[in-house]
């Protein structure tokens, strides 16, 4: 078990076998610098094109560790399959808030994800979103799966992106991503700290966040969700995930990750808002609170207010005692789905807002099977071939949320009024 200066000592290491790959490829082309190469690369990644590198890594084959249980891993997956729109909401209003109160971690997505133009960071929120789909489906992570094609990929980007921020290059104040990174104070970019920490945010964070909607997470069920997670943290590059399969040792990891690396910064600041913006935009009419509630709620006051939410809507003082009678009514599947609407209208719409910009062409392809489309009651089509009338109106009040959050953020100069949005998009 770790301890903390095992953790800390986990800063200084990125993923050598991917690294590897990627400076590879820089090392053996002459005649195109090392930056046009890591952007094709990156191209490649994202539109898997026919790189052979980019093949030949994807489509690798490596032996299973013997610690991994394919049995429990399909049943983790089945308990996503259960409890897919609860672990959603999870994701959005517990885990991604989690991991971007880690102040030194957050760096590295600022500098990536260029958070001047919040279109391109609601476009990674999206890619999170697509890869959880992808590694939850029965069968996904065998060789060939789309949930194992997808954990390589984002394995080997996040490769790209540890040798792009740490080439050396001129300081450059236009575009923050050319400051030479500082691996005395982050370390290594994405490093294997940060990674357990995400894994963890993506287990036991949401495990935390069930137990504040009153949902009963039986000490199986927790298992076999920890073997789906740690089979895809080992298919990641996470040289530790085998220490996240007992729900025990997972609840202290993420207590002194949390204790080490949490703390405010601009960065999750900024990233906090711009992901608040994409839930509050897809929520219905009269519901524009909700998410910050159930951030509050699910995630904890404490990551909240170092993120800089705002206080919850009146009414999120009632979820506690809805949380004390979810854990009553639990036999009671009509009772339990009324409970748990809050929760699981705000994991639906964000997904119907990913499939709508997957139709409109305004965001990246969203890949959502039949079943899946039928279970979450998404009322859309599995090849997104048309948008629907409902798909318009949502389009529609989508488009005027934006417009009232974009005056929000920017007032008009003449009025001399400054919003904390608006600073961070300054100092960025």
């Amino acid at each position: 078990m770790f301890d903390a200066e095992d953790i800390f000592s986990l800063r200084g290491i990125g993923d050598p076998m991917a690294d590897e790959v990627v400076l590879a490829e820089v090392r053996g082309d002459s005649t195109h610098g090392a930056a046009s190469i890591l952007a094709a690369l990156t191209n490649s990644l994202r539109d898997l094109d026919d790189s052979p590198v980019v093949a030949g890594w994807v489509n690798r084959v490596e032996s299973t560790p013997p610690w991994i249980d394919d049995e429990m891993v399909a049943r983790g997956q089945d308990v996503f399959a259960e409890w897919s729109l609860d672990i959603v909401t999870s994701l959005f209003c517990a885990s991604l808030p989690f991991a971007y109160a880690a102040a030194q971690g957050v760096e590295v997505l600022e500098r990536i994800s260029l958070l001047a133009d919040p279109k391109t960071v609601a476009r990674r929120i999206a890619e999170t979103g697509q890869m959880l789909l992808d590694v939850s489906e029965q069968g996904a992570l065998a060789p060939g799966g789309r949930g194992h094609r997808t954990a390589r990929i984002v394995r080997l980007l996040h490769a790209v992106i540890r040798v792009r921020l740490t080439m050396t290059t001129p300081p450059s104040s236009a575009n923050p991503a050319s400051v030479p990174w500082d691996s005395e104070v982050f370390g290594v970019p994405i490093n294997q700290e940060d990674l357990l920490g995400t894994l963890l945010s993506f287990t036991s964070v949401v495990f935390r966040a069930f137990d504040n909607m009153g949902i009963p997470f039986e000490l199986e069920a927790q298992e076999s969700y920890l073997q789906l997670w740690a089979a895809i943290g080992d298919l990641l590059g996470i040289a530790s995930a085998e220490f996240v399969v007992r729900p025990a040792d997972a609840e202290a990891l993420t207590d002194l990750i949390a204790k080490e690396l949490h703390a405010p910064s601009v960065a999750g600041f900024h990233l906090m808002d711009v992901l608040m913006g994409e839930m509050e935009i897809s929520m219905p009419w009269g519901l524009r609170k909700l998410p910050r509630t159930l951030v509050r709620h699910l995630g904890g006051d404490q990551v909240a207010d170092i993120l800089g939410v705002e206080s919850s809507a009146w009414w999120g003082g009632l979820l506690p005692a809805l949380a004390a009678l979810n854990r009553v009514t639990d036999h009671f599947p009509s009772g339990r789905a009324v409970l748990q609407a809050p929760s699981r209208l705000l994991g639906r719409s964000m997904i119907r807002m990913w499939i709508d910009r997957s139709i409109l062409g305004e965001g990246p392809n969203v890949h959502i099977g039949t079943h899946m489309i039928s279970r979450l009651g998404l009322h859309t089509v599995a090849d997104g071939s048309v948008i629907g009338l409902r798909g318009r109106l949502r389009g529609h009040r989508r488009a005027v949320r934006l417009r009232r959050r974009q005056r929000a953020t920017h007032p008009p100069v003449s009025t001399g009024a400054r919003s904390p949005g608006s600073l961070l998009f300054e100092e960025s």
